[in-house]
């Protein structure tokens, strides 16, 4: 029998799947797969025809709904922020079964990386260390929390181990590098790709063309293919961001003469399936606007549908106030919070997280979560004697209490409040 364990903030897939390997004592990842699919009832080769990918299994395991667990444990909204192809279909989605499916697991980046901090902070807390998403972005080369430089490791399947396994190993290498997190461009670059990460539906690279090509045209660049009569997009990036940096977001500007069309690059003007990358991308909307609340209220005036289940605008967000408001109304359901606040799910789970309220998804683990939570919290109840009034192991009610922040005591009473007068009205 599998044993379910609860998936952690900001928790990579990849390092996900590799602590259910661990913890259930499993051999490698194709014998985690396997115990995946028989746990979920399907064949243990998966079966022929079948297309549940290893996400879909993971966020079955966790009890969370798919668009919520792409959202916040994939790089997958990063890497089809901008994409020609379906762009109707969320990322995470009801029809999005063969993407998650083909493309889910896959990385952004071609290494893993970690923070030493992270894992200090981990061992103390967690008793293991585990992997970031947000570390395993293109361009984050220090810990937005801790500011120190992450950690590389070569081995793109380094994590089905846990972080602190490669401290002082051989394959590890610490980025020693300039903090390039603080240089203007490079801010803007990470503001406009967090912008349209956190979006449930990418954006059409045909609506992006149109735009990047009047802005182009605005700033005298050369827009089109052929002999170069203009100055370039290219040369303006090189000229724009740091050198290091750009040699592990979009190596390939690097090697590029003054003066020579690249089109992986310069194509964002001219090219109908956009540019090579969202990278690409992301670099010509930061150098051609001046600030990234410019850049984004620009695409939603060119954007071909609006931004599904988000009514604001890509720079708002809303006040803590509202957010805790609409946890309690929702009995702690991020899906549900982003549907009342309008926004989306990745902005929810960041600040909720934030504020120490953990998520309560539909299903009866989540329902046994928050019956143990409010036996624990509200009831005064024992650790052991709590998981059992919820039916949830004493292991995912720990790791709910070490998640939990001080406003979580005064949203479960809210909450309780609330499903009592619910209960006396009907």
């Amino acid at each position: 029998m599998l044993s379910r364990l609860a998936v952690l903030p900001d928790e990579m897939d990849r390092g996900f799947l590799g602590r259910v390997m661990r913890f259930n004592g499993l051999p490698d990842k194709q014998g985690t797969l396997q115990a995946l699919r028989v746990w979920a009832g399907l064949p243990a080769d998966g079966g022929e025809g079948l297309r549940t990918g290893t996400v879909a299994l993971l966020s079955q395991l966790t009890e969370m709904p798919l668009d919520e667990f792409v959202a916040q444990h994939t790089t997958l909204p990063w890497r089809r922020a901008i994409t020609p192809h379906k762009t109707h279909i969320d990322h995470g989605g009801d029809q999005s079964e063969s993407i998650v499916s083909i493309s889910g697991l896959r990385l952004a980046r071609d290494a893993a990386y970690f923070c030493l901090d992270c894992v200090a902070e981990d061992q103390a807390k967690h008793g293991f260390s585990y992997w970031r998403r947000s570390h395993q972005l293109p361009g984050c080369q220090v810990c937005a929390q801790h500011h120190t430089a992450l950690v590389r490791v070569e081995d793109p399947w380094g994590f089905l181990k846990s972080p602190a396994s490669f401290i002082r190993a051989e394959s590890a290498e610490s980025e020693a590098t300039e903090n390039w997190g603080s240089h203007l461009l490079v801010l803007r670059f990470n503001a406009i790709a967090q912008a349209l990460m956190a979006r449930a539906l990418p954006v059409s690279t045909s609506v992006l063309r149109q735009l990047l090509h009047q802005k182009g045209q605005e700033k005298n660049l050369q827009v089109c293919g052929g002999e170069v009569k203009r100055p370039l997009l290219s040369d303006l990036v090189l000229r724009s961001f740091p050198h290091e940096w750009l040699k592990e977001v979009f190596p390939v500007v690097l090697a590029k003469r003054k003066g020579e069309l690249l089109s992986k690059l310069d194509g964002v003007f001219y090219f109908a399936n956009g540019a090579s990358t969202v990278e690409a991308s992301f670099l010509a909307m930061a150098v051609l606007f001046d600030s990234a609340d410019e850049a984004l209220q620009a695409l939603e005036r060119y954007k071909a549908r609006p931004v599904i289940r988000s009514s604001r605008s890509a720079s708002e967000a809303p006040a803590a106030e509202e957010l805790i408001s609409a946890y309690i109304e929702t009995s702690g359901r991020y899906s549900a919070v982003a549907t009342r606040c309008g926004t989306s799910i990745f902005m929810v789970s960041k600040r909720l997280a934030a504020l120490g309220l953990p998520n309560f998804s539909r299903g009866r683990q989540a329902s046994g979560l928050l019956a143990a939570a409010n036996a624990f919290y509200v009831n005064q109840r024992g650790l052991i004697e709590s998981a059992a009034i919820g039916a949830v192991g004493v292991v995912e009610l720990e790791a709910l209490v070490r998640s939990a922040g001080p406003a979580f005591v005064h949203a479960l009473r809210a909450i309780a409040a609330k499903e009592e007068n619910a209960s006396l009205a009907a």
